[in-house]
């Protein structure tokens, strides 16, 4: 091995150990947001539950505030990637209606944790404008992905544009609430929110049958 390739190597150890270390904080920072709230959780606390000196955190984050960002735009993020998961339409409403439910369910249940801590920050208005807009794009990109699929894709029992974006915040809401808010969403599984889901759309339904 050259001096230049060892040099890289010992690099790249550095940078996969900081990478580690920043996930381990990040996850604890989450658990400890989730369980006694941002403002209740102290840094020493988080650097004690990834096992690591508190002066590392302030390294890496610069402090608390901006760990919840990072923390926040992350699992935004990753939650952004499920999109890619579209689902493909059958021309029925409400077999559609049914796999978005199902789509929308899994991108909430796989970062519920991110958007518990966001929405607690959000409603005490404390979410900085740049997590707000990570958030609103996510949002606005999974509303283009549903209109489009409806409006262009449904061929039975068609309805207004004003009425499927009605029908996009009730699927938004119940599967956000269902996975990141229900009380009991720690000892509930997300097949059990996946059967809600399906009896929610099956009377979402029938009342769109009767307008």
């Amino acid at each position: 091995m050259t001096l230049s390739q060892s040099k890289q190597k010992h690099l790249n150890e550095r940078r996969n150990k900081r990478l580690e270390r920043e996930k381990s904080i990040l996850t604890s920072a989450t658990d400890l947001f989730v369980q006694k709230g941002y403002e209740h959780s102290t840094t020493k606390e988080i650097a004690a539950k990834a096992n690591c000196a508190e002066g590392l955190l302030f390294k890496y984050f610069q402090g608390k505030a901006n760990l919840l960002t990072k923390l926040l735009e992350n699992g935004i993020y990753r939650a952004s990637k499920d999109l890619l998961t579209i689902p493909k339409n059958t021309g029925s409403l409400e077999i559609t209606l049914l796999d978005i439910m199902r789509w929308s369910i899994d991108i909430f249940w796989n970062e519920r944790k991110t958007f518990q801590i966001y929405y607690a920050q959000y409603l005490q208005g404390e979410i900085n404008l740049s997590t707000y807009n990570c958030y609103e794009h996510f949002t606005n990109k999974r509303k283009e992905i549903f209109l489009n699929i409806v409006v262009n894709g449904v061929t039975e029992n068609r309805h207004s544009i004003e009425i499927y974006e009605n029908i996009f915040i009730a699927i938004n809401s119940f599967a956000l609430y269902s996975c990141a808010f229900h009380p009991s969403n720690n000892i509930q599984t997300k097949e059990y929110i996946h059967e809600k889901g399906q009896e929610f759309i099956n009377i979402l339904c029938k009342g769109l049958n009767h307008s």
